[in-house]
């Protein structure tokens, strides 16, 4: 377990999900992130997201990933 830290990266390993696209849907479903590729400069980020939790209380952080779960489903 971290002793700290604000943002928390994921990879879509398994399905094929671009995260920017991910986006419109995981913003509709009032969820957000930062797509990978965002940060990408010389490798390709597509698949992965960075996501925050460092104001969010342990519920909000459940409600949050249900509703990305539910942007995943959407694609």
């Amino acid at each position: 377990m971290p002793d700290g830290g604000m943002f928390l990266w994921a990879e879509f390993t398994d399905q094929e999900i671009d995260t920017t696209r991910l986006l419109d849907a995981a913003l509709a479903n009032g969820v957000a992130f930062v797509p990978g590729d965002a940060f990408a400069v010389e490798r390709d980020l597509s698949t992965y997201l960075r996501l925050s939790f460092a104001t969010a209380s342990p519920p909000e952080l459940h409600e949050a990933a249900a509703r990305l779960a539910v942007a995943v489903e959407q694609q």
